[in-house]
């Protein structure tokens, strides 16, 4: 036995994969925008310490450098000073104060895992400016709060595009595996068709180049398939048709020559007068042995070919064959069931089903050790079946014991079975057999039932 270990489906596979690649995606998009903002924030500030400097030094140049309100309008109009507090100490050793904004937000908050990733710190520095008055020193200190509001703000939107895009990514890829996969599922139906055995269906042609010749490939091998099925079936249809005349003639030729011998024999030796003690034994054991011999003869003709169902129908040869069973099987208790209309359906028909009747009796009898059998033949008329003008329905065959079983698995089917699916197969009809080890065995049988054109019949029931 061979077993195949089981695990993830390929779909769930890759959707697995799809997943953590965008978590991966989404994660790396964190990790860039987060160096990114931290990188703007530090160059914002440093540039708005730069840009201060360098209004001082302009300022200085100006008539009206010694008064604050010149000094706040000067810092002010730069860009970025709002968040800067300088301390402006002139050659005469006034000081100016530029208070910035520090209350000034853009109304985003910063979640504080951001906050503490990026570190924002208060730089200060000191710095001494050489002018035509003198020098000037300048005591700067920035608050990067402001600048890490508007770096919230600028990696959250370009956060947000980064998983837009990856999930649109991930939705295409889903797509396109989805496609993929109903490919494959179709081509691994088509696979377990030829499994069982189905040969007609074919596959649609694929979306995808690789799976359309994949599928091509599974075609073209149903269809040789299907052809050397088709040519196996005639050939052994026309074996078991040659069978069944073989055992005709034979049945015939015991009857008419074999038979006819030992009844002249018996005739004569019981015509023959003789009144010699031994000389009578002798012609007694003589008429004896006949009779023997006649009856065995007689045994292998109904094995051949039962006369019955060519006189009487398949209904009385089943009822017959199923007495004589039980006198042999007095200890089973076997429910037979069978429906006068299945003498309607063509000869060929009613000699396979007295086959499979047969060869399901003889395995019980000799494998399965049961107690209890059922055995029903009935007509049914299916639904969208496409009965034609000279069909009378399907014929159902349902036969079910109770004795050790057998796993499937585990045991070939013998060639009693393999045979009773052939005969089914040949009459274009399906076969399900059901076994399991100290279950029993259930056969299920469905055949279409053509009529028999050939002549009427006279169906006498005992």
């Amino acid at each position: 036995m061979i077993y195949y270990r089981q695990g993830l489906s390929l779909r769930a596979r890759l959707n697995v994969a799809i997943i953590l690649s965008v978590l991966v995606i989404i994660s790396l998009g964190l990790i860039f925008s987060v160096l990114s903002a931290q990188a703007k924030v530090h160059t914002t500030v440093s540039s708005s310490i730069d840009m201060a400097i360098l209004s001082i030094k302009d300022g200085v140049r100006h008539s009206d450098y010694k008064q604050a309100r010149f000094w706040q309008s000067q810092l002010g109009l730069s860009a970025g000073t709002q968040n800067l507090r300088v301390q402006i100490t002139l050659p005469s050793g006034q000081v100016i104060k530029y208070l910035g904004n520090w209350d000034m937000t853009m109304g985003a908050r910063v979640p504080g895992w951001f906050e503490r990733m990026i570190e924002p710190q208060v730089i200060s520095r000191n710095t001494l400016i050489k002018t035509d008055i003198g020098t000037i020193r300048a005591i700067i200190h920035s608050d990067p709060r402001g600048v890490l509001e508007r770096a919230w703000i600028r990696t959250r939107a370009l956060f947000g595009l980064i998983i837009l895009q990856a999930c649109l990514v991930a939705l295409l890829v889903h797509m396109i595996v989805k496609q993929a996969l109903t490919s494959v599922a179709k081509i691994l139906s088509g696979l377990e068709l030829l499994k069982k055995g189905d040969f007609k269906k074919r596959l649609p042609s694929m979306n995808v180049p690789e799976f359309t010749r994949i599928s091509d490939a599974i075609n073209h091998t149903a269809a040789a398939l299907q052809k050397i099925s088709s040519e196996n079936r005639s050939l052994v249809s026309q074996s078991l048709n040659v069978q069944e005349e073989e055992r005709q003639a034979l049945a015939r030729e015991l009857h008419d020559e074999l038979g006819q011998s030992l009844i002249a024999i018996k005739m004569t030796a019981s015509a023959i007068p003789s009144h010699d003690t031994q000389a009578r034994e002798a012609l007694s054991s003589i008429v004896s042995i006949c009779d023997h011999v006649y009856s065995v003869v007689k045994t292998m003709m109904k094995r051949l070919r039962p006369t019955m169902l060519d006189d009487f129908g398949l209904a009385v040869s089943l009822r017959h064959m199923v007495d004589t069973w039980l006198q042999q099987n007095q200890d089973i208790d076997l429910q037979f069931y069978c429906a006068q209309e299945v003498d309607s359906c063509s000869s060929a028909i009613r000699i396979h089903l007295y086959r499979i009747v047969q060869e399901a009796l003889n395995n019980i009898a000799k494998y399965a050790q049961a107690s209890v059998v059922i055995i029903k033949l009935d007509m049914q008329c299916l639904s969208n079946s496409g009965i034609t003008a000279d069909s009378l329905g399907y014929l159902s065959v349902y036969i079910e014991d109770n004795g050790q079983g057998f796993d499937q698995e585990e045991i070939a089917l013998g060639f009693g079975v393999l045979g009773m699916r052939e005969r089914v197969e040949i009459l274009g009809g399906e076969f399900e057999l059901q076994a399991r080890k100290n279950e029993g065995v259930r056969i299920s049988i469905l055949i279409p039932c053509q009529a028999d054109t050939q002549h009427e019949r006279q169906v006498t029931q005992l």
